[in-house]
């Protein structure tokens, strides 16, 4: 199918206006613009259209928007508030609507969003009683110091990986055609464990562990890296706090 532009029908509409000939109106368009030349269907088209318009400009529709009326929106609001995990698709299947007039309703009208839901660690019975005595303990601590909040250094170790890990969700290859874009990684990463600590006074690390951490590795860290770095802050031992977490590899019976 030949597509004209507005040029070349405005010029089949002068020269049929002028020569009143489908023969003469093709072999000269053929002759101006090198293509192939309008039908004789197409040429009493652009002229009936010009006739009742004033123009051979390419009609635009626009398909009206379905009417949602108060009682349907009602519908809606208590639909979801009776099934407020169901997805968009499943909803305007049971609702008897399209998606996207569902979808109009719900993000333009009822102003309601899809909330990603939270996820949280399990509590145990005793964990309540635990956090509460630890907060008491701690504000005792800063009402007996101002400067325990200061002393105090969160620490944490993690892995990275070498092999430049890419996540699909955040690439994307505009184009025409597809592109085929592929990442190759190994199946298993290479990974390195990094550790730090920070508080107040600055960053100490990172510390790079050789392999996995044990407690071992774990106490040779603490006593040849992280304590001698203290010491160079001028910063006593006896007044720092330091934060770790219950992995197995931060327990040792050793001093």
């Amino acid at each position: 199918m030949v597509r004209y532009t507005l040029e070349e029908k405005i010029e089949i509409c002068e020269i049929y206006h002028r020569t009143r000939s489908i023969v003469s109106t093709q072999r000269e368009f053929r002759r101006k613009f090198g293509k192939q030349p309008p039908s004789k269907c197409m040429i009493l088209r652009q002229q009936t259209k010009f006739r009742e318009t004033g123009s051979v400009k390419r009609r635009e529709y626009k398909r009206a928007r379905p009417v949602l009326t108060q009682t349907k929106m009602d519908e809606i609001l208590e639909f979801f508030f009776v099934n407020p995990k169901m997805s968009l698709y499943r909803a305007a299947q049971q609702l008897q609507m399209s998606k996207t007039s569902l979808w109009r309703a719900v993000r333009e009208e009822l102003k309601v969003y899809p909330y990603k839901i939270q996820i949280l660690e399990a509590k145990q019975p005793g964990d309540k009683k635990k956090r509460l005595n630890f907060a008491l303990e701690t504000l005792a601590l800063i009402h007996l110091d101002d400067n325990v909040l200061s002393n105090v250094w969160i620490s944490d170790e993690a892995y990275f990986c070498l092999s430049g890990t890419v996540n699909k969700q955040n690439m994307r290859f505009w184009g025409l055609e597809n592109p085929h874009v592929v990442h190759e990684q190994p199946l298993h990463d290479v990974k390195v464990l990094v550790w730090c600590a920070m508080s107040e006074h600055g960053i100490i690390g990172p510390y790079f562990f050789d392999g996995t951490v044990n407690s071992e590795r774990y106490r040779e860290m603490l006593n040849t890296f992280f304590f001698s770095k203290l010491r160079a802050l001028r910063i006593p031992l006896a007044t720092a706090w330091f934060q770790q977490d219950e992995a197995t590899a931060h327990c040792s019976n050793r001093n």
